[in-house]
């Protein structure tokens, strides 16, 4: 199991697109409040961005940062 920090708003669109995603094993949240990501292996947790599907991909574009 591997894990990876998001910082998305709406947590919950984000989290509704990564079920769809390859890999996905589920999220967690920190005692200090930020949210993880679980994925299956290292390679899925570490793929580009530009790699995930559609709705995942969206919701990056919209916040902003690259993909």
């Amino acid at each position: 199991m591997y894990a990876e920090a998001i910082q998305t708003n709406p947590l919950e669109a984000a989290v509704a697109a990564l079920r769809e995603e390859r890999g996905f094993s589920g999220t967690a949240a920190t005692p200090s409040g930020r949210h993880i990501v679980l994925w299956d292996s290292e390679s899925t947790t570490r793929r580009p961005k530009f790699e995930f599907g559609g709705r995942l991909l969206n919701i990056y574009r919209a916040s902003g940062r690259p993909a």
